[in-house]
Order: structure tokens, then sequence, then C-alpha cells
């Protein structure tokens, strides 16, 4: 089982998604940043590190929001504020990364209960 940590980061009134690129069974559909925790790294430091290294951008993460089972991975999604940078999309993972309001993003193509966590926050 994977343990795998994500940001609801946002700025103003939007939330920062992730379009996942062709390597993920998912792939052109939105989701939160984030992924594996590595080794001897806390859930907190794995969200801020993923929304760095997949956006640019750099993030103050605060309480967990929620954390479940998926498949074969345990999440935690965490909120996070955004604290300065520009999106530079890590190209090896993602085809694009942009911000958007509530109801913006429930209308895309959304990963996995990406939807479900976003109607929490209604």
């Amino acid at each position: 089982m994977a343990v795998c940590s994500f940001a609801i980061a946002r700025k103003d009134d939007k939330i920062l998604l992730v379009k996942l690129a062709e390597v993920y069974s998912y792939a052109h559909h939105w989701s939160f940043p984030g992924g594996v925790v590595e080794l001897d790294e806390s859930l907190e430091i794995s969200a801020m590190r993923e929304v760095k290294e997949e956006t640019g951008i750099t993030v103050a993460v605060g309480k967990l929001f929620e954390s479940f089972i998926y498949g074969e991975n345990d999440i935690s999604i965490f909120e996070a504020l955004y604290e300065s940078g520009e999106i530079d999309v890590q190209e090896s993972e993602l085809s694009d990364a942009r911000w958007f309001t509530l109801a913006e993003a429930l209308e895309l193509p959304l990963a996995y209960d990406v939807k479900g966590t976003l109607l929490k926050l209604v």
C-alpha cells in the first residue's frame, strides 16, 4: 500500500488543480497536486514538496482535511495556502496546472474522487 499526500491549495477564491499526463490511468483528468510520501518524510512535508515539484508553487500546509483508503493507496489531503510562485508544470507527470474557482473545478473532468472532496468544500 502506498501512502500518498495531496494539497487543496488555495489562492484567494481559487483552488490549484493539476491535469494528469498520459502516464496515468486518469490521463487528461484534473486532480489535486500530490503524490507518494518519501521515506522519513511527514505527510505535511510531502504535500508541500509535491505541490512545489509539480507546479512550482510554494504553499503553507495547514490541517488535515480528510484521509481515506482509495484502492491500494492510503490518501491524506491537507488544506494549504498559496505563499509564492508562478505555475511551472512538471511535464513528466502533468499536462497542465491552473487555478480554478470551486464552481469551475466542479465542471472539469476530475480524477479519482476529487469531486467528492470538492463537494465537501461547499
